[in-house]
C-alpha cells in the first residue's frame, strides 16, 4: 500500500487489461508525469460480482497475477491490489472516495472510466466525484470509453467475453491488442484451468504455447466442454512435458479458431453498469 503522499490516482477492475484500459492507464500515467506525482493503479484482488452476485460473476480474462504483469508492461510500477469483500461492498461511495482514495492513498488527481461505479450499490460515479472534488481538494476526470473503429461499438470486457463466446479468438484479440491467453497446470492429459479463467468456445484452434515468460511455441489447442462452475482441460497436439515452470503452469494463447471464424457475436451496446 502506498502512503498517503499526493499522487494521481486509477481505479478499475481492469480485467483483461484490453484497449480500452491501457488508453485511459495511459491517461493517467500522463497526468501523474504532468504534475510531477507518482500515478497509482488501483485494481481488484477479485472481480466484484464474485462477492456482490457470484451466480451472475464472469469468467475472468485475466488472472490477478497476470493482469499485474500486464499493467507492469504499461509502466504501472506501483499497482495497488484493494481486497474486496462484503465489508468494502457496503462501504458508502463518498466514504471511498474520502477515506480510502483521499485519507489512505493521498489522491489529488482521480481518472477513471466514463462508466466507472463504486460504493454501495453502485451509488458512486464520476458526477459524483466531480462533486466532491472542490469540498475536498482534488480533481476528477472521466475518460471517454474506447471505440471500436470497426464495430463502432465500445471496448469491453464483456464485449471480449461475447467473442470469445463464439470461438471469435481473432476479433477478442483485436479488442484486447494481443491474443487471448490463459494460464494453467501442465498434465499428462493437457492443460487444467482454473474455473474462474474464461475460455473460447469449445472446439479447436491454433495457437502459442509456453512458460507464462516464454518461449512459446505453436500447438493445436482443443478445447473442450466444461459445466460452468468447474475448471476445464485444453487438449494439446503435442505432450507438454519439459515445458513446465517450476510450478507446473503454463500459458496457451489463442491465435484462430481451426475452419475460421464462423460468427463473431453481436456488438455490446455501451450501459452504465457495463463490465469495462
Amino acid at each position: 500500500m502506498a502512503s498517503s503522499g499526493q499522487c494521481v490516482v486509477t481505479v478499475g477492475t481492469y480485467d483483461g487489461v484490453h484497449l480500452g484500459h491501457r488508453r485511459l492507464i495511459a491517461e493517467s500515467l500522463a497526468e501523474g508525469a504532468r504534475l510531477g506525482l507518482p500515478t497509482l493503479v488501483v485494481t481488484f484482488d477479485r472481480h466484484p460480482a464474485e462477492v456482490l452476485r457470484p451466480e451472475r460473476a464472469p469468467k475472468l480474462l485475466t488472472g490477478l497475477s497476470h493482469k499485474l504483469e500486464l499493467l507492469g508492461e504499461l509502466g504501472v510500477t506501483e499497482p495497488v491490489v484493494l481486497h474486496f469483500d462484503l465489508d468494502r461492498a457496503h462501504e458508502s461511495a463518498e466514504d471511498f472516495v474520502t477515506q480510502y482514495l483521499l485519507g489512505e492513498l493521498g489522491a489529488v488527481s482521480v481518472l477513471v472510466g466514463a462508466n466507472f461505479r463504486f460504493g454501495h450499490r453502485q451509488h458512486g460515479d464520476i458526477a459524483l466525484l466531480q462533486e466532491l472534488a472542490p469540498q475536498f481538494g482534488f480533481t476528477a476526470r472521466g475518460i471517454e470509453l474506447l471505440i471500436d473503429d470497426e464495430t463502432h461499438t465500445v471496448v469491453s470486457s464483456s464485449a471480449i467475453r461475447a467473442q470469445l463466446a463464439a470461438g471469435a479468438v481473432q476479433e477478442a484479440a483485436r479488442l484486447l491488442g494481443r491474443p487471448h491467453e490463459v494460464r494453467g497446470l501442465a498434465t499428462p492429459e493437457g492443460l487444467e484451468i482454473p474455473r474462474e479463467l474464461c475460455l473460447p468456445a469449445p472446439g479447436a484452434y491454433e495457437g502459442l504455447l509456453g512458460p507464462p515468460e516464454g518461449p512459446f511455441r505453436t500447438c493445436r489447442i482443443l478445447v473442450e466442454e466444461r459445466e460452468p462452475d468447474t475448471g476445464g482441460l485444453l487438449r494439446l497436439d503435442a505432450p507438454v512435458g519439459g515445458d513446465e515452470t517450476a510450478e507446473g503452469t503454463l500459458a496457451a494463447r489463442f491465435v484462430a479458431r481451426v475452419g475460421g471464424e464462423v460468427a463473431t457475436a453481436p456488438a455490446l451496446a455501451a450501459r452504465p453498469d457495463a463490465d469495462r
